[in-house]
């Protein structure tokens, strides 16, 4: 017991101190921008080799593993014997749990607490109706404009290939990097997530996992959103650690990467965004300029619109796997609440003044 008592000391502490200091902005700058991005860059490069997610894999092996030794466990104290053997089993386990959950608080919650990434370069200020209605049509226009030069099936539909948007990712935040001197380098690349189903029934479209510095992404999610989805999460490993953030980023980075396909799907993002905000500020301005959609534009919106649609109906006639959705859910909206982003998973919608702000300027 002491040497278990022992062995958890540091990581108890790390965590400790992190959240006695989270609230000191020099700490958490310094943590993040100096610290954390040699952590994300380190794993993300190393990790970038692998044909597979480490997350996904060792997530599966460690689940697998408690599995066992919790059985194990119950084996043992079903028969009166080996009991200290399992319990020195699963306190192993707890140890190398403990440690990693330390180095994960230390290379990413940080985040949260630091300067947004976009200070400096841009300022977040209150918006008007009238110019989210002029951010709005510029990407429509955009969008509109791209949406033929993406590959397409017979029926019109997205047909990109995966392997080529995770090829192309590599070049779509070399001039972001200019406009944001407070993005961190990164050499991640996305990552097929083999869960990817499971992913779209729990409503998740990728995950950045600071501990091995791997942007996974959903391969099942709707195609045409998938270059922007990548773009989100290699934002994560670029030092946004907010979603608002990630999602601006990723937006941004797309529209000036002079690849078509990210650019295209970048506008997607931006239109469904700003036209839900428009939407609920002025109806009638929202719905005249969503008029102005293109026809491939309106086909890839209502194939995501067609596609979670299936997905909630899918859940609907499998309530344990509702269940489990909606816990996951809440587990990540109560997450991101218990770090500062006060409205949780609503957060990712709160792009629209950094969106906005940002169009404007190339208007």
């Amino acid at each position: 017991m002491r040497r278990f008592i022992i062995l958890l000391l540091p990581p108890a502490l790390l965590a400790a101190a992190f959240y006695i200091l989270r609230g000191t902005l020099s700490v958490m700058d310094f943590a993040w921008r100096r610290i954390a991005s040699v952590w994300r860059f380190a794993a993300g490069h190393l990790t970038s080799y692998l044909p597979f997610s480490l997350m996904e894999t060792a997530g599966t092996a460690l689940a697998l593993l408690l599995a066992a030794l919790l059985i194990a466990l119950i084996v043992a104290l079903f028969r009166r014997r080996g009991v200290f053997r399992a319990l020195r089993r699963l306190g192993a386990f707890v140890v190398v749990i403990a440690y990693g959950a330390a180095i994960f608080i230390w290379a990413f919650l940080p985040g949260y607490y630091a300067q947004p990434t976009y200070t400096d370069a841009l300022e977040r200020r209150n918006i008007s109706a009238e110019e989210i209605a002029s951010a709005l049509t510029f990407f429509r226009d955009r969008a509109n404009s791209l949406s033929g030069s993406v590959k397409r099936d017979g029926d019109g539909r997205f047909a990109e290939s995966i392997d080529d948007i995770i090829t192309l990712s590599e070049l779509v935040y070399g001039d972001t990097e200019l406009e944001f001197p407070r993005l961190s380098a990164s050499r991640a690349r996305p990552k097929k997530m083999l869960y990817s189903e499971l992913m779209s029934r729990t409503r998740f479209t990728g995950i950045y996992f600071a501990l091995t510095g791997e942007a996974n992404i959903n391969v099942h999610s709707p195609r045409a959103f998938l270059p922007f989805t990548a773009a989100h999460e290699l934002a994560h490993s670029r030092g946004a650690a907010r979603e608002d953030e990630a999602n601006f980023f990723a937006v941004a980075a797309c529209l000036t990467s002079n690849v078509t396909v990210y650019e295209y799907s970048g506008c997607l993002a931006a239109v469904s965004y700003l036209g839900g905000a428009l939407a609920e500020a002025d109806i009638y301005a929202f719905a005249d300029i969503t008029a102005g959609y293109g026809e491939y534009v309106v086909r890839d919106l209502d194939d995501s619109r067609s596609y979670w649609f299936e997905i909630e109906e899918k859940n609907a006639e499998a309530p344990a796997v509702a269940a489990f959705a909606d816990a996951v859910n809440e587990t990540y909206d109560a997450y991101l609440r218990a770090n500062g982003q006060d409205d949780g998973m609503r957060s990712y919608g709160e792009c629209v003044d950094l969106l906005t702000v940002w169009a404007l300027r190339r208007i």
